[in-house]
């Protein structure tokens, strides 16, 4: 997926949430694992869903884009945007995942 621009939206210990624009639409970027880990990131050991909220009249639907897990097509395609992300981010997510003694807890 095409990555125009992209917005940190939360560190959780559980993941990291991103808003990405692909040029013409916003999306939902989450990434999920127990315990996240900077190495994590790197080694590609996430599940990532990328998803758009599409507002009906009454409720706010999440539609998914994008799922790893689903087949190796959109894996590849996800990792590929995990690496952009991660690269236009990477000073921000180390601070984040930097310890007392100013080491990346990897």
């Amino acid at each position: 997926m095409k990555v125009i621009s992209s917005k940190i939206r939360a560190i959780r210990k559980t993941g990291i949430d991103f808003r990405i624009n692909n040029g013409i639409r916003d999306f939902a970027v989450s990434i999920d694992k127990d315990e996240i880990k900077f190495k994590d990131l790197i080694n590609h050991d996430v599940a990532i869903k990328v998803y758009v909220l599409s507002a009906n009249c009454c409720k706010t639907i999440p539609m998914y884009i994008l799922e790893t897990g689903v087949n190796e097509e959109n894996d590849k395609e996800a990792f590929e945007m995990l690496d952009v992300l991660i690269k236009n981010h990477e000073d921000e997510l180390k601070s984040k995942f930097t310890d007392w003694y100013g080491y990346i807890t990897l």
